[in-house]
Formats: C-alpha cells, sequence, structure tokens
C-alpha cells in the first residue's frame, strides 16, 4: 500500500454560478520517505492539489488516504488535529510571526496543541542547531536573512515530527545561493527524518533534487 493514494480527485469551484473546474480526476500514488517534486505552468492545479493534501479544502469528488487514513471522511475538528500533528508546511513567504522569536516561531504548532515552550525547547533547539541557526534563537525574523528565515520555517515543519512536509515554492523567494542550500536541507531531512516531502515549483533545477518528478497540465497528472 502506497504511503498517499489519491483517487479521481476533483475540485470544481463556483463564482456567481459559473464553474471552473481546477482538478479533473487526479490519481497518484507516492511511497513513504519519497521525495517528489511537482511541476507544471500556472493553473495546472499544482497548489489546489497540495491544499487538498495538506486537509485545507475539502474536494468536489474523490478520495485522499494519507498513512491508511481517508481525510475525506473527517470531521473539521478531526482534520485540525491530523493537520497538526502529521503535517508540515512550508510556504514561498516563510509565514514566521514577526512579535515571536525564532524559537518561539518553531514552537508555534505545539502551542496550538496545547504545549508549552518549556516542553519543546530541547526539540526546537536541536532541529535549530541541525539546521545552523543556534546562535539565532533570540531574534526576530526581521533580524534574518531570507535563507535563515526559510530554514527557521523547515525547523517549524519538523518540529512535531509529520510524516508528510508539503512544501509550495519553498525556493521561489531566495537568491540562487540561498534556494540551492534549502533544497539540499529539504533533501537530506527526508533521509533525516525520515517524512515524505511533496515540493510544487516551476524551477526545473529544484525539481532535480527529487526522488520523482511529476507533471501536472489542464487539472490532470499528465
Amino acid at each position: 500500500m502506497a504511503f498517499i493514494e489519491v483517487k479521481d480527485l476533483k475540485k470544481t469551484y463556483v463564482s456567481n454560478e459559473n464553474q471552473v473546474e481546477i482538478l479533473k480526476g487526479v490519481n497518484l500514488d507516492i511511497g513513504k520517505g519519497e521525495f517528489v517534486s511537482l511541476m507544471g505552468p500556472s493553473g495546472a492545479g499544482k497548489s489546489t492539489f497540495l491544499q487538498l493534501l495538506g486537509a485545507l479544502d475539502r474536494p468536489t469528488s474523490g478520495e485522499i488516504i494519507i498513512d491508511g487514513k481517508k481525510i475525506g471522511t473527517m470531521t473539521d475538528k478531526e482534520l485540525t488535529i491530523f493537520r497538526r500533528r502529521n503535517l508540515g508546511f512550508i510556504f514561498q513567504f516563510f509565514n514566521l510571526m514577526p512579535t515571536l522569536s525564532v524559537l518561539e516561531n518553531v514552537a508555534l504548532p505545539c502551542f496550538l496543541d496545547g504545549k508549552k515552550l518549556k516542553d519543546v525547547r530541547g526539540t526546537a533547539e536541536d532541529i535549530l542547531s541541525k539546521l545552523g541557526l543556534s546562535h539565532r534563537l533570540d531574534h526576530r525574523p526581521f533580524q534574518l536573512s531570507g535563507g535563515e528565515m526559510q530554514r527557521v520555517a523547515i525547523a517549524r515543519a519538523l518540529i512535531n515530527h509529520p510524516s508528510l512536509i508539503l512544501a509550495d515554492e519553498p525556493t521561489g523567494n531566495l537568491d540562487s545561493k540561498n534556494g540551492k542550500e534549502v533544497l539540499s536541507i529539504l533533501k537530506n531531512l527526508v533521509s533525516d527524518y525520515k517524512v515524505t516531502l511533496i515540493m510544487v515549483t516551476h524551477d526545473k533545477s529544484a525539481a532535480d533534487y527529487a526522488d520523482r518528478k511529476i507533471f501536472m497540465q489542464d487539472g490532470i497528472v499528465v
């Protein structure tokens, strides 16, 4: 059994009585511990697909099974808990809280799960050390470079030991040097932390870091 099974996934948005079919029947299996890049032109449905995998939206029809769990049958509360405890997210624009320190930003998903900083400080410091940020624990995001901010975002994605990390254009806001550094980190964390990683990217050289490249066009996998 695949770690992720996607079966005839469809997503249609309705606006002013107009229907826009974004996903038109996606079928895909992804193995545990696999690093997959998702490519395709703008409007292909990549980001929508990632949102559905991340349980941030519900499909119009079809099924997503992650590690044996049918996420389409979960209640909203169950989905929230599932996201918090099983998934990690990395975004193009980092999405760090400007008023929190690096350490607090990394621990934020734990705060939302009812834990206190003292409970997770050791884990957060260990991850940040591995990412070369042990000297930045008390800094605010505005005091960091773009590459450092993305490494903080990666640490935040890892803090709850997720089985799946979803990265949406993680190098899109970085220069080439920092972009390569972040991609190397992503590739290494797949083996180091035994996670499955799905990365949306427009950059072919970024996609080459993955174990497998998947192309989407017009709402389907081609």
